[in-house]
């Protein structure tokens, strides 16, 4: 697969999380996300708008195109299936399933795909707890899906449960590692709370600092 492949899947796909995290997909978060300099990111999103798989709204958030949010949901469905392949067949540490499924999601064929899925029990979420889009695509079903409200809007102390942790945080294997060790992952009891902008995440076996970036990407439930 090229490398403008490769691109183009990732760009559409960070939108495509920006989305389902209710965050505005501003070319600066993008260019955060992808740890990619503005000139970058602004260029390649205005390919991108040519090839017709984005647009850019009258506040300039990014949005998908019908085309653009196929191919997203398609890659992010690869994605997510592969992370729960790899942790409930093969067994990898909960916290390396995303990466080597970042490796997986631009180059797993349809076919390949189809049989991962066969292979699951489990196809209501990844092992982090997010939906995987598109099922009814490959003739699967989910169930109804509750994804949370972000740790920054419920940081008073109340004790909460983990229903989802966002790809930000997936992405820092360092991170998730802390996650697993306090207990922190989906289903878990938490409590958060904040000071001078730093959000404090405890679980059953301590407690995970977050500024208020990544904060926005853990999702709990009272």
């Amino acid at each position: 697969m090229s490398d403008l492949i490769d691109t183009t899947e990732m760009y559409l796909k960070v939108v495509f999380e920006l989305e389902e995290q209710r965050q505005p997909a501003l070319r600066a978060r993008l260019a955060e996300r992808l740890e990619q300099a503005m000139p970058s990111v602004s260029q390649t999103v205005s390919r991108l708008e040519r090839d017709g798989l984005l647009h850019l709204d009258d506040n300039r958030i990014v949005e998908l195109t019908p085309e653009g949010r196929r191919i997203a949901v398609a890659v992010m469905r690869k994605h997510r299936i592969t992370e729960r392949f790899l942790f409930d067949v093969l067994g990898l540490d909960w916290a390396d399933c995303h990466e080597e499924a970042c490796r997986w999601e631009h180059v797993l064929g349809d076919a390949a795909e189809q049989k991962l899925a066969a292979l699951l029990t489990n196809l209501d979420s990844d092992p982090y707890g997010n939906p995987i889009p598109g099922l009814e695509l490959i003739g699967r079903t989910s169930n109804p899906f509750v994804h949370g409200d972000p740790a920054t809007e419920c940081a008073d102390g109340t004790p909460m449960t983990v229903t989802a942790i966002g790809e930000g945080i997936q992405a820092d294997e360092g991170l998730l590692q802390a996650c697993a060790a306090t207990g922190i992952i989906p289903g878990s009891g938490v409590m958060v709370t904040v000071e001078s902008g730093q959000y404090s995440v405890t679980g059953a076996q301590g407690s995970v600092a977050l500024d208020a970036h990544l904060a926005a990407q853990l999702f709990v439930v009272a």
